[in-house]
């Protein structure tokens, strides 16, 4: 039986063609499927800062505007694991992103997400089936 639900916070970074960048991810959970940026929500941390520091740990970049998309109940039957993702937006340069040497990414791209078959993690299927890319709220942080 689950007990306890963690809280990740995930962007969906597109560019001004409105690709998708995705990263097939490489560690415990979800290993090899495709999903945007993201991780837990930290202690203490606001949801705009995780957002923009797991935007900074994998894709390389900082970034201070999203626009609020949507929640999702993620249950993920075979790792026996609950979260509660919320899912933010930005749109940034495409040359802009470096991927660091990092142990959470196996391989990354911009796509048309319509045109997308590879395997999708639980939590950005659930994103996409609930249909949020569509509206949102817009946050901006000063980072100065």
């Amino acid at each position: 039986m689950l007990r306890d639900i963690g809280v990740g916070v995930a962007v969906l970074v597109k560019n001004q063609e409105e690709e998708v960048l995705l990263l097939k991810r490489k560690n415990k959970l979800g290993n090899g499927c495709w999903s945007t940026p993201g991780g837990h929500l930290e202690k203490n941390e606001s949801i705009v800062h995780c957002a923009m520091r797991e935007c900074q740990e994998e894709i390389g970049i900082k970034i201070n505007e999203f626009t609020f998309l949507g929640v999702t109940n993620d249950i993920h039957q075979d790792e026996n694991t609950h979260y509660i993702s919320i899912w933010m937006m930005a749109t940034i340069d495409k040359e802009s992103v470096i991927i660091p040497e990092e142990r959470e990414v196996a391989a990354y791209g911009w796509y048309n997400i319509d045109e997308f078959s590879e395997q999708l993690f639980l939590p950005f299927k659930e994103l996409l089936h609930n249909k949020y890319l569509t509206t949102g709220i817009t946050y901006s942080i000063n980072t100065d």
